[in-house]
């Protein structure tokens, strides 16, 4: 257990210290330049947004060094399991097997066209270090936000429909001045939910994707947008 806890300790240590120092290219070509730890864009930060329908590419650059946690863990390479991505959206790594040795330099090319609005979701890059300790997961995160583009709702401030809080994470409250029934319409114009509501109502939006969305009253066919994040 002991050994195990040095590991991650080790192997995470190294990876806290990746910056934003890798070169940064158009295409997925790793750096020889580039020695050490670094990513880029730096980890924990914001990938270029993208919008639905619109083609998207990205790259990011990553380089392992040889030893972590001040030479307790020698590594002997990190493979790339896999990468969480919005929907329409799929990746390569070059090497293409996903394995960068210790010492080396890799890239992650983010392709597609996204077909559904989001904000700030996570994209995971789910990695294992191979060391002389042993084996150890570690994750890389950054964020990514899809637009709605050309959507077939636009909002409307709507007097008789307020809606709290907004961004809204599990909970919706929808307050009307007449009762009335309302639509959540999602930014490709499909309806994700319907609730009839006499003066207030909670309704719960946990099982939505993060992304932009329209509450629209059906008694006036006005819209007022709503973020779920």
């Amino acid at each position: 257990m002991k050994k195990q806890l040095l590991l991650i300790a080790t192997v995470i240590l190294g990876f806290t210290n990746a910056n934003a120092q890798c070169t940064p290219t158009s295409s997925c070509t790793p750096d020889p330049q580039t020695t050490g730890y670094c990513t880029t864009p730096a980890e924990d930060s914001n990938l270029p947004n993208g919008t639905v329908g619109v083609p998207y590419s990205t790259v990011i650059q990553i380089s392992v060094g040889t030893t972590a946690g001040g030479g307790f863990a020698t590594i002997t390479d990190v493979t790339i399991n896999d990468v969480t991505l919005p929907a329409g959206l799929s990746y390569t790594t070059n090497p293409s097997n996903g394995i960068i040795p210790g010492g080396s330099n890799a890239c992650i090319e983010i392709t597609g066209t996204p077909t559904t609005a989001v904000v700030d979701f996570s994209c995971d890059v789910d990695a294992t270090a191979n060391t002389n300790l042993g084996t150890a997961p570690y994750t890389l995160s950054y964020l990514l936000t899809i637009d709605g583009g050309t959507a077939s709702l636009t909002e409307v401030v709507s007097p008789e429909l307020t809606l709290f809080p907004n961004p809204a994470e599990d909970k919706l409250t929808v307050s009307v001045k007449e009762p009335t029934s309302i639509k959540v319409i999602n930014v490709l114009g499909t309806v994700v939910l319907e609730e009839k509501i006499s003066t207030s109502k909670t309704i719960n939006v946990s099982g939505l994707k993060n992304g932009i969305y329209f509450v629209t009253n059906t008694a006036t066919g006005r819209s007022t947008k709503f973020v779920k994040k």
